[in-house]
């Protein structure tokens, strides 16, 4: 009887004293995330700038402030962490980078220089085979392309044949190319979009956050193939950050190479820094950075 007596008065009570709500608390919330949102965006561009300009330092500034409206957010963990090894890398070589870009080269060794084998068959000392990563990686080497490329150095052989073979994360190859070999010291460009099997089929574009793994060998023989120099890589495709992207499509050739290097997405960086020495044969700055590039790698090229 008691709790019906007070479960009737309050009743009373609600049709007496209406309950109101401030209608600009309902829309407080929402502004404040669209006002935060635009922040976070503001400074993240900010920092893709800065990059764009070499001036890490502020770089770093920006994408931190970016970090303390989002914190835990992927991209602006990634661009700290990219921006503070550039800054390290830069001291260590003393401001040397002033006028060019550094590859990343402070992780674990891996094997990017063919071996000799048994079966050797390039003409000259040189390796059959390099392909142009770092000396050490730190992480994965990573590209944003639906279809990048994959640059590799080959000296002149007798052997007839190379091939190029990528796979997908379970090992299952989704493509094999055969090529003829180069008849003198040549770069070789393996351009995934232009792929298409026996049959005509394209591949299809790589997908975001798949790790795939390639391999490209110099068919000394075709049975035994243990003799065959080979070289083995893996690229991830990239999620990217919506504002990095913007920038990328509004950057000029050149800015997209600074962006690139500095936010460590390698395979875009060396194919078009390439591209870029190809279309501008005579620029000096282009050139420089391009030789800078091979120092990095320890890869010495015929001129």
């Amino acid at each position: 009887m008691h709790r019906s007596t007070w479960s009737r008065y309050l009743s009373i009570f609600l049709l007496i004293v209406p309950l109101t709500i401030d209608p600009t608390h309902a829309i407080a919330a929402p502004r404040l995330i669209t006002q935060s949102n635009a922040e976070f965006d503001n400074y993240m561009k900010l920092g893709y700038t800065a990059t764009i300009k070499r001036d890490y330092r502020n770089a770093l500034v920006y994408f931190k402030k970016a970090q303390v409206i989002k914190p835990n957010n992927i991209y602006t963990d990634r661009a700290i962490s990219n921006v503070t090894n550039y800054i390290e890398i830069s001291n260590n070589r003393n401001g040397q980078n002033d006028a060019t870009w550094i590859s990343r080269g402070t992780g674990a060794p891996i094997q990017r220089i063919s071996g000799g084998t048994r079966g050797q068959s390039c003409t000259s000392n040189k390796a059959c085979l390099t392909s142009l990563l770092p000396d050490r990686i730190d992480g994965q080497l990573t590209t944003l392309a639906d279809y990048p490329e994959i640059l590799f150095y080959a000296s002149k052989t007798t052997a007839p044949q190379m091939e190029f073979i990528l796979t997908d994360e379970v090992e299952r190859e989704i493509y094999s190319l055969n090529l003829a070999t180069p008849k003198t010291d040549s770069m070789i460009r393996i351009d995934l979009s232009k792929l298409k099997s026996a049959n005509g089929t394209v591949l299809p574009p790589l997908k975001v956050g798949r790790k795939y793994t390639w391999s490209f060998t110099i068919l000394n023989e075709t049975v035994d193939r243990s003799n065959n120099p080979i070289l083995e890589g893996s690229i991830l495709r990239q999620e990217v950050d919506p504002n990095l992207a913007e920038m990328l499509t509004k950057a000029s050739p050149i800015d997209r190479i600074s962006i690139y290097a500095v936010n460590n997405i390698w395979y875009d960086f060396v194919s078009s820094l390439y591209q870029q020495k190809l279309a501008q044969p005579t620029d000096r700055e282009i050139a420089r950075n391009w030789d800078n590039l091979l120092k990095d790698i320890k890869l010495t090229v015929e001129k």
